[in-house]
């Protein structure tokens, strides 16, 4: 009888759970296990050796050792150039046991290439993982090709920023979440305005990189990739992609939306933003701002979660430890002031994190609860990058959308 090597994995798990024996008692040793976790420089202030102090509490011998990632977890998407993109991620990959990582930067393209565990084996037989906690669209972030590549642990939203003042000037609609693509083309060219010689001098949205496959997953609900194979394959040329992202390529050629960011952008009306955008911010000069869902009525969630590096010795400590931080109230809050990924956590409030909380009109926070309650998931618009690399080459080469998804 065949058994795949998935199930073999699941099931020396379940007999090591069930007898109580760690992985890494197989190979006798009574060297205390260090376990790295790589952060980002600006989380330092929250992962403290305090934070870890449960942890290695409840696991005798296994001490938690805090990595600065530093510029290793930045680099540029995979289709800007998938080689120095692989060669980076490895590297991050290798920092440390356990890596903090982001959906935009934890790719189908980087799992294929086998930088990290997936987690599946895990998260099926330990009950304690307890994965229905998690926001479904959250724990969905990190699912591919029948794996769980990382484990969620805060989550912020983007949705339309937008100047009503400028829209109601305009005698344009405010978004609206029955927008089509038409509606939209029609607000973002009216907003759009010129000098007397026709020249654009102030767009009417900013729309950057792979934000644009945002709205075509929201105006078009079609994915770029065929997961009915395993790996997933890119798919990018269909129909309904190719005639929205032809109208979209003709908004930026007239200059109704740029991706060219200057002094004067944060006049432009409309914009994809963090929901931090909306905050009110006291001593920093805004410009009044109103919040709308996307076509469709959703928003983008962006979801923060650690993974298991492939380099690690201890992947089930690596594991319990990724569990652990999932758990966290503390290690849930992030920069951009957003929520837990686990929704036993979201209420939970803590009066010592390094991050202020902040503060929301009434209306503004109600449309942020719309937003966190009917979310698309980053494993909705894999390969988004691709379509802002499509976007280049259709103005760069003058050539149309299908061509362009094709390059």
């Amino acid at each position: 009888m065949y058994i795949s090597r998935r199930w073999l994995s699941v099931l020396l798990v379940l007999i090591l759970l069930l007898i109580g024996l760690p992985l890494k008692a197989l190979s006798a040793s009574d060297t205390p296990i260090v376990l790295s976790v790589a952060v980002r420089d600006y989380m330092i202030d929250t992962f403290t050796p305090e934070l870890f102090a449960d942890f290695e509490s409840a696991n005798p011998g296994v001490k938690v050792k805090i990595v600065r990632s530093g510029q290793e977890a930045y680099y540029l998407p995979a289709a800007f150039g998938v080689e120095n993109y692989l060669k980076s991620a490895a590297k991050y990959a290798a920092s440390a046991d356990v890596v903090y990582t982001t959906d935009y930067e934890l790719t189908p393209q980087i799992t294929h290439a086998g930088y990290f565990f997936d987690l599946t084996p895990f998260t099926q037989v330990d009950r304690s993982s307890n994965v229905d906690d998690f926001m479904p669209a959250a724990f969905r972030a990190f699912q591919w090709d029948a794996g769980v590549w990382a484990m969620p642990v805060s989550v912020d939203v983007n949705l339309l920023v937008y100047d009503a003042a400028a829209f109601d000037k305009a005698d344009v609609p405010h978004p609206d979440a029955k927008w089509t693509i038409n509606d939209f083309s029609d607000a973002v060219t009216r907003l759009t305005q010129k000098d007397s010689d026709g020249k654009v001098v102030r767009p009417g949205m900013m729309l950057y990189g792979k934000d644009v496959s945002t709205f075509l997953y929201a105006l078009g609900g079609n994915k770029l990739y065929d997961d009915s194979v395993q790996p997933m394959l890119p798919k990018f040329a269909t129909p309904s992609n190719i005639a929205l992202l032809d109208t979209l390529f003709k908004l930026y050629q007239s200059g109704a939306i740029s991706d060219n960011p200057s002094d004067d952008s944060k006049k432009v009306p409309l914009h994809f933003q963090n929901v931090y955008n909306l905050a009110d911010q006291p001593g920093v000069d805004q410009i009044p701002t109103s919040g709308a869902l996307l076509p469709g009525g959703k928003a983008l969630l962006n979801v923060y979660g650690f993974a298991v590096s492939r380099g690690t010795q201890y992947a089930d400590k690596a594991y319990a430890l990724v569990k652990f931080l999932t758990n966290s109230a503390r290690a849930s809050y992030n920069f951009f002031n957003g929520r837990p990924a686990r929704k036993s956590l979201i209420d939970i409030k803590l009066t010592d994190t390094p991050f202020v909380p902040f503060k929301f009109a009434p209306e503004t926070q109600a449309i942020i609860d719309q937003a966190f309650a009917n979310p698309i998931s980053p494993s909705d618009v894999l390969f988004g990058d691709y379509v802002s690399r499509a976007l280049d080459k259709m103005q760069s080469d003058k050539i149309d959308a299908q061509t362009g998804f094709a390059g």
